[in-house]
């Protein structure tokens, strides 16, 4: 949808710095060129607080490993999402069934454990009694960007031109278009349909 409506996309294009002057961002560097910008916008997820360092801007988004499994099972086992506690089971349309997730302090460690698997398996038995004797299919780590209070940084930083949308947690998925549309008014100069106070980068050193 976004090509459709013009906007050029760079895979696989790392960022290598900012183009600056005192007090203001005016785009970055890419191994693929210089891209001037009269707003950046900094939606890194886990990775946020490093892209954020060589500005010296500091902002506490950090890492929280989730590690999960999928396993196979005939279409129509499972209804609806299942929420238990610290557990979720999720269908696919094919039948199979996603079990998550834990909770890890580990950094930017995406290691797959058999200690955390064996416990997603122990737990989504215990809900569903039937996963017990189905196949693994796959397991992977996914990071989620925390803040200290589980709200997301929406907004613009100390520099003038660059906004940030990072920390959603376990909710970025979901909260992605809401955000997506607030970032877009404050870039756009119009007043956000909701008060982002709560989500004011800079709140952490208010």
């Amino acid at each position: 949808a976004a090509q459709k409506r013009g906007v050029e996309i760079r895979r696989n294009c790392a960022v290598t710095g900012f183009l600056r002057v005192p007090g203001r961002v005016n785009g970055v560097r890419t191994a693929q060129g210089d891209v001037y910008a009269g707003a950046t916008l900094i939606a890194a997820g886990s990775w946020t607080s490093e892209v954020l360092k060589p500005l010296g801007l500091t902002l506490a988004v950090k890492p929280i490993k989730g590690q999960i499994l999928l396993t196979e099972a005939r279409p129509g086992l499972l209804g609806p999402v299942i929420e238990a506690a610290d557990t979720y089971l999720i269908p696919r349309a094919d039948g199979k069934i996603l079990i998550g997730s834990t909770l890890e302090e580990a950094g930017f460690d995406k290691t797959v454990t058999l200690d955390a698997l064996g416990s997603l398996a122990s737990r989504g038995a215990a809900i569903l009694p039937a996963l017990a004797k189905l196949p693994l299919v796959a397991s992977w780590a996914g990071l989620r960007p925390s803040t200290p209070d589980r709200l997301p940084y929406i907004g613009k930083t100390s520099m003038e031109g660059l906004f940030v949308a990072a920390g959603h947690f376990r909710n970025g998925i979901l909260l992605a278009p809401i955000t997506a549309e607030l970032v877009a008014d404050l870039i756009a100069g119009r007043t956000p349909a909701i008060d982002l106070a709560p989500f004011d980068p800079l709140r952490s050193d208010k």
